[in-house]
């Protein structure tokens, strides 16, 4: 029995081996698989792809960069962005704000911080350049002590010998430059060098040496406040002409003067034109101020009518004691963003070759040396948060002005704040002009330390006061949120102040996309454009086509 078994089993192991071998050498031979469903894959993938870039993130942040100086502070530090950081392949995802397009983004919230001192100042050594250095008259530099001017800024030091020397000249800088006094002075010593020309007989009236076109009344009454601290040094008379309650009874009965200098707002300029009251044979300078504004679609059929009237002459400079003098006409546009309807506004009236262009290195760039707040908020909470905002800068003494897209939200606003005990003062395009007379003068006067407006104040007002600029309506436009934020940190103000921005709307996420990526780069924001109108009426024209 026991011989059996063990054959047997002798028997079984060769079975077993031989029958390996046969398996083992078979060709089609079917092993079996495993699979895993194809969403559950994606899943993987897509999971491990994130676990991997929240690694290169994480591990960017801890690299030398993060010894240097932060510049874009973020909720979530990972995000965080420093000094001198570079991205081999930049993309959204690298941004802050890349996923504000979800609710879940709501409370979110980056900072670009201030990491650099004002761009528009001349760095003061040796080398720099006083007022006493260019060919200004004695009158005009005592009057600029007095004012305790004592170094150009870089803008003004550019513009100023193009001007003296009688050349068209568009200069573009960014806000709070210092772009007034740029073209105000060379203008003023230009025309105290012409009165060697011309005796009182010679000086016919309503018939000024220099027009300058500004797009607003509260421009218009700031240029000429401005101009008027150096008007009576220099032997010049000026004219305030501006704001909508000049009808044409009122210019019928408007008298004989002598004006060297007339401000005003184009349409009411136009008023004098057509009604003859006013000439533009003698007209030596036209500064278009805010000429982005003005040039576009807006105001562009108003100012080719107005070149039309002045009849410009081409200018060209002479030489009399060694100084220049300007004859013909000389054409000046001053802007915070490049007038990009330059040719088909002006054309017909001046060569556009003949245009000497002056830009500063900062132009369309963010102001480093202003702290920018971005916060991810749902509408609902926009109350509660500017109410916050607004007794934190009452409580610190911060002047503050709170920007609104529409006139409406405006008046809604200042009523919120009033009924908190908030005092406010409101302005906007919609308020009759016996109303909006004074009242920003009035905040400049501390009046309140709450302003709240629309972007009819975004464009030029000097605002050394405002400490703080609340967006709480985020503008459409990336040009909009250059001038808006430039009411703060702005040459001669003693504190550089800072801007916060509510992010509620999905298409508030785009611009903010923008304004990040130029952040991060160190490069010009996108798509700055001042023809607000051409764009809006651009947008209407194709959701209608879509429709």
């Amino acid at each position: 029995m026991c011989s059996l078994g063990f054959l047997n089993r002798t028997i079984q192991s060769q079975l077993v081996s031989v029958l390996c071998r046969q398996l083992a050498t078979r060709i089609n031979l079917e092993v079996p698989r495993i699979t895993t469903p194809h969403k559950l894959k994606v899943q993987f993938e897509k999971k491990e792809k994130t676990i991997l870039r929240k690694k290169a993130i994480h591990a960017r942040s801890n690299m030398s960069n993060r010894k240097s100086s932060l510049v874009i502070s973020c909720k979530r530090s990972q995000y965080n962005h420093h000094k001198g950081q570079t991205y081999s392949e930049f993309n959204p995802s690298m941004l802050a704000s890349h996923g504000w397009n979800n609710y879940k983004s709501l409370g979110d919230h980056f900072t670009i911080k201030a990491h650099s001192q004002n761009p528009a100042l001349q760095a003061i050594n040796e080398s720099a350049r006083t007022f006493e250095d260019f060919d200004l008259n004695e009158n005009l530099l005592q009057q600029i002590e007095k004012l305790n001017l004592e170094y150009p800024t870089k803008i003004q030091r550019r513009t100023f010998n193009a001007v003296l020397h009688g050349q068209n000249v568009i200069c573009a800088a960014e806000t709070g430059s210092g772009k007034t006094l740029a073209y105000l002075l060379p203008v003023m010593e230009l025309l105290w060098r012409m009165q060697h020309y011309e005796s009182d007989k010679d000086t016919p009236p309503n018939s000024p040496r220099a027009i300058i076109i500004l797009p607003s009344l509260e421009l218009a009454n700031q240029v000429m406040e401005v101009a008027s601290n150096f008007a009576e040094s220099c032997g010049v008379s000026m004219k305030l002409l501006s704001g909508k309650g000049i009808t044409n009874e009122n210019i019928r009965y408007f008298g004989k003067e002598t004006m060297d200098i007339v401000v005003s707002t184009p349409m009411t300029l136009l008023k004098f034109f057509n009604s003859g009251k006013l000439s533009g044979a003698r007209c030596q300078h036209v500064v278009l101020d805010e000429a982005d504004t003005l040039l576009d679609d807006s105001f562009s059929d108003v100012i080719r009518s107005i070149m039309k009237k002045l009849q410009i002459i081409v200018a060209s400079g002479e030489m009399e004691n060694n100084k220049h003098v300007v004859f013909g006409t000389q054409l000046l546009l001053i802007s915070a963003t490049m007038p990009r309807s330059l040719e088909s506004v002006l054309e017909d009236h001046v060569e556009i070759e003949s245009f000497k262009k002056i830009k500063t290195d900062s132009l369309h760039r963010l102001m480093p040396h202003v702290p920018q707040t971005f916060l991810r908020l749902h509408h609902e909470q926009k109350a509660a948060e500017i109410l916050k905002i607004a007794k934190e800068s009452l409580a610190n003494n911060k002047p503050t002005m709170i920007f609104c897209n529409k006139s409406d939200t405006c008046f809604w606003l200042n009523k919120l704040l009033e009924e908190h005990g908030i005092h406010s003062i409101v302005l906007n395009a919609q308020m009759d002009r016996k109303l909006r007379i004074n009242r920003f003068a009035n905040f400049q006067n501390e009046a309140a330390n709450i302003f709240v407006c629309t972007d009819i104040c975004s464009r030029g007002l000097d605002t050394l006061r405002v400490q703080q600029v609340i967006n709480f309506d985020l503008p459409q436009f990336v040009s909009d949120y250059i001038h808006r934020a430039g009411r703060v940190g702005r040459v001669g103000a003693d504190d550089s102040g800072r801007v916060v921005s509510f992010v509620t709307q999905k298409w508030d996420v785009k611009l903010v996309w923008n304004i990040e990526t130029a952040a991060r780069k160190t490069a010009e924001l996108e798509n700055v454009n001042a023809n607000i109108k051409r764009k809006i009426t651009g947008i209407v024209r194709k959701k209608f086509q879509r429709s």
